[in-house]
């Protein structure tokens, strides 16, 4: 599912921009969709009892993973202890109409709330969205971000195999499109992919393409998906591989989200791990087997071909 596609059917937005749920009704109408997001609701207890959300709002929290489910309910959380935060911003148009983005300490999280501070400081939750200036290439690459890409393939031609002469290897680079950028929520293809340190988004596009092919030469593909591992530098990498050696990154919770999301769906994918990206992979699989109970049917929909360097 792409970002834009997360909207509710324009002919009914305004219908539906008045029916509001309470928390209560929100995690009945979660629950009944699946029944660990009502693990994940219940977390928050009576915390969010003060807070409303529109239909929209849990429509997005039900399309959402698991991992930036939990990311902007905590947000929810402490927006509720502080409506008047002073980080939030006012519609320029609507003035009870605000948004912040996410209290994530360690660099900004990339969705935002939209929300409707009433009478009272009663807060209601308009909507999740995505906040597009962290999403993409950027310069310097530092400031991209964990995120999702469709990357589709440009020149099928420029596609590696056994017999390739090694001067073909240069525009191999060719092969795939990195100047249109698409990101998505969630995974719904065969193939996909978590590239390794010092890669900006624009190298790793096209970089994790060529490890795909080369890894499963038999199939034919023309798109996968890239879980992009953002670097920050290569002393900060290596730090996050040795963090996850023996805990768990915001990489790894995500993508383990990412995989249990495409599991539950029985979408059987094909992955590739580089360098960095392998040890973000097996921690995610880590993940998987002690939260929860799913992880011999993932097994069933996984093939994996791990290339730590």
């Amino acid at each position: 599912m792409s970002y834009n596609r997360m909207v509710s059917n324009p002919s009914d937005t305004q219908q539906r921009a008045w029916q509001t749920l309470t928390w209560e009704q929100t995690k009945q109408h979660l629950s009944s969709l699946d029944r660990k997001l009502t693990e994940t609701a219940n977390q928050y207890g009576q915390q969010l009892n003060n807070i409303k959300f529109t239909r929209q709002a849990v429509d997005t929290l039900s399309a959402l993973n698991e991992f930036d489910r939990m990311m902007v309910l905590k947000d929810c959380k402490a927006l509720s202890k502080n409506p008047q935060n002073p980080k939030s911003r006012k519609n320029r148009y609507i003035p009870y109409l605000r948004f912040i983005k996410s209290q994530y300490g360690f660099g900004n999280y990339h969705y935002k709330i939209r929300y409707l501070l009433t009478e009272g400081n009663k807060v209601v939750i308009d909507d999740f969205v995505v906040d597009e200036k962290y999403l993409g290439h950027k310069n310097p690459s530092r400031l991209e971000r964990t995120a999702i890409y469709l990357v589709r393939r440009a020149n099928k031609s420029k596609r590696i195999h056994k017999d390739l002469h090694y001067k073909e290897l240069e525009s191999l680079h060719e092969g795939w499109n990195t100047e249109h950028v698409e990101p998505v929520t969630n995974i719904s293809g065969n193939f996909a992919a978590v590239n390794g340190m010092n890669n900006s988004l624009k190298k790793a596009m096209w970089l994790m393409g060529v490890h795909l092919d080369w890894a499963y030469q038999n199939h034919q593909f023309d798109s996968y998906y890239l879980v992009h591992n953002p670097s920050e530098d290569t002393i900060h990498d290596l730090w996050e591989c040795g963090w996850d050696k023996s805990f768990t990154s915001l990489n790894a919770n995500h993508l383990s989200a990412i995989m249990v999301k495409a599991a539950k769906v029985g979408i059987p994918i094909k992955w590739v791990a580089h360098s960095q990206g392998g040890i973000i992979l097996l921690r995610a699989l880590k993940v998987i087997n002690e939260r929860t109970n799913i992880s011999y049917h993932i097994s069933k929909l996984l093939s994996i071909q791990l290339e730590v360097t």
